[in-house]
């Protein structure tokens, strides 16, 4: 990933990512290893057992082709963008080369079992010529699922599935709700990208800074929640899609935070990621840049074909690396931007998935694509877990307004006489120290154990300004919605955290709410680096 001021890796050489990558493709060839020898041993001949027989066997065919693909497609990737003078990793290039030729030998060993029961196969069922010569394992399974009596096909397993966008469903829902509503759900969506970002969330950036950590949070914050009024505010206007922009995107999430806010990089980075300026380099691929944000504007109205453009662009963006800080705020931003004029909810990216498309470690547009299919699908998801929310509460009739953000932490105003105050947070439980430490270090809102979850309490205050003295100061244990939510990561549980204040009655317009999580029994104090998680009220 981009350098942190003080510390890098040169962009060509091996690093944590790599081995991450590295272990997922020998991981891959190892599952395969370790069926063909299931396979080798098998020795039960009815059909129902051939049936199974060949099942596993068509799946680890199926994934070891994608396992070489994938080797060959980023070898291919990292070649040819290093030749462009983009910062590539070439220690991972060699690496999964040697991983090919490890385990290539796989290929003869899954023809050798795939002949091995062909025998079987004679007079039990009707083949076409061929089938066993150029071992079509699908022929195979179709005709003995027949012969057993079940679906031909829904009994043929794939290692690899495309992600299904059913966005006929999802705009069908969307479309028939209060744009209030909508609002309101996509204002909360679209700040969730902040928790990606370590300006954000720890106060630490790409660059030399001798602000304090509490000092950079604040201006980040503020920064995001401008674009975010910004992007709502003028979601009926035309917007020209450019390198303009995103420069604009950058001017405002950069304000006072990088002295060339709003302007590209004129200067190789120091770990040489990006694309460098020798040979024209730069000037060249912003150039073709220009040309996909081009052809991302001409197809706007033809949904499926801008969503694959706005991931070759997001893709190039990343690959470029045009700014000297902030280029992945600026990528996500520009996503949600374009997604939320097109009536498609905001996406949330995860940096630990996002890392096997970047162009730096060989993913490929193709790669992105996918990537970004599969995270606008959990946004629908997400969407639809919010209206469902919103709905189980009585609110959904309800005004809901002013909508802000502050490091993890998201705030709403619900109604009018008296205003309430609905706070919603990810909490997460990690047992394992090295990882929890890790989630912490991150600003996220971490305990070791689900006890001291739901036994937290929020210590609550009102004052004059956002770090001001607390005038009016409460706190609430029990009380809280508490729902797990699905996992994507091992080792990760994540639980979605709600709960709904009424405004104090001498809350005056302007008054700042303020708020910081203990955990069940006072061990952990969770106050967004000593600031605590603030949030303005519209009185």
């Amino acid at each position: 990933m981009p350098h942190r001021a003080g510390y890098f890796v040169l962009a060509y050489a091996w690093d944590h990512h790599c081995r991450e990558i590295f272990d997922s493709v020998e991981g891959s060839f190892r599952h395969v290893e370790r069926e063909v020898g299931e396979l080798a041993r098998d020795g039960a001949w009815e059909t129902e057992a051939l049936l199974n027989y060949y099942k596993k066997w068509h799946y680890n065919n199926d994934l070891f082709r994608l396992t070489m693909e994938e080797i060959r497609s980023r070898q291919n990737v990292i070649n040819s963008l290093g030749y462009r003078g983009y910062g590539v990793n070439r220690d991972l290039s060699g690496a999964l080369a040697g991983l090919a030729t490890r385990y290539g030998r796989l290929a003869g060993l899954l023809a050798e079992q795939f002949s091995r029961k062909a025998g079987a196969l004679e007079g039990r069922i009707t083949l076409p010529r061929g089938v066993i010569d150029q071992r079509r394992s699908d022929v195979v399974i179709r005709g003995l699922a027949h012969e057993a009596g079940r679906d031909p096909e829904g009994e043929i397993p794939r290692a690899g599935r495309e992600v299904d966008l059913d966005l006929d469903h999802y705009l069908g829902v969307m479309s028939g709700e209060r744009w209030q509503v909508n609002t309101a759900i996509f204002q909360k969506m679209f700040f969730s990208l902040g928790v990606s970002s370590m300006t954000i969330m720890k106060g630490s950036t790409g660059l030399e800074d001798s602000r304090s950590c509490q000092e950079l949070k604040l201006l980040a914050n503020r920064n995001l929640a401008a674009h975010v009024l910004r992007t709502f505010s003028g979601l009926e206007g035309f917007t020209e899609i450019g390198t303009d922009l995103l420069k604009a995107i950058h001017r405002t999430l950069s304000k006072d935070l990088d002295p060339d806010a709003g302007d590209f990089r004129r200067t190789d980075f120091p770990d040489r990621n990006g694309v460098t300026f020798g040979f024209g380099n730069f000037e060249r691929e912003i150039a073709d840049f220009a040309i996909v944000l081009a052809e991302t504007a001409r197809s706007f109205h033809r949904t499926r074909e801008f969503i694959y453009n706005l991931a070759r662009s997001y893709y190039m963006l990343l690959g470029i690396h045009p700014f000297l800080d902030a280029n992945g705020r600026v990528g996500r931003c520009f996503l949600n931007l374009l997604l939320v004029k097109k009536g498609l909810p905001p996406v949330a990216l995860d940096d630990e998935e996002e890392v096997r498309a970047l162009p730096r470690y060989g993913g490929s547009m193709e790669d992105m694509d996918r990537y970004l299919k599969g995270r606008l699908k959990r946004a629908m998801e997400a969407y639809f877990y919010e209206r469902r929310k919103l709905e189980s509460l009585g609110l959904l009739e309800q005004r809901i307004y002013n909508v802000s953000f502050d490091s993890g932490l998201h705030f709403r105003q619900i109604g009018d006489r008296p205003p309430k105050i609905e706070v919603g947070l990810a909490a997460y439980v990690i047992e394992e120290p090295t990882l929890l430490s890790l989630f912490a270090e991150r600003g996220k809102i971490v305990f070791p154990e689900a006890r001291l979850l739901y036994g937290m309490t929020a210590y609550c205050g009102i004052a004059s300004g956002p770090f001001t003295e607390w005038r009016d100061s409460f706190s609430l244990r029990g009380g809280f919605s508490i729902r797990e939510m699905p996992a994507e990561r091992p080792g990760v549980r994540v639980f979605d955290v709600d709960f709904i204040v009424e405004a104090p009655g001498r809350a005056r317009r302007g008054d700042y709410f303020s708020c910081s999580i203990v955990s069940g029994g006072g061990g952990l104090i969770f106050n967004n680096k000593g600031l605590n998680y603030s949030y303005r009220l519209d009185l």
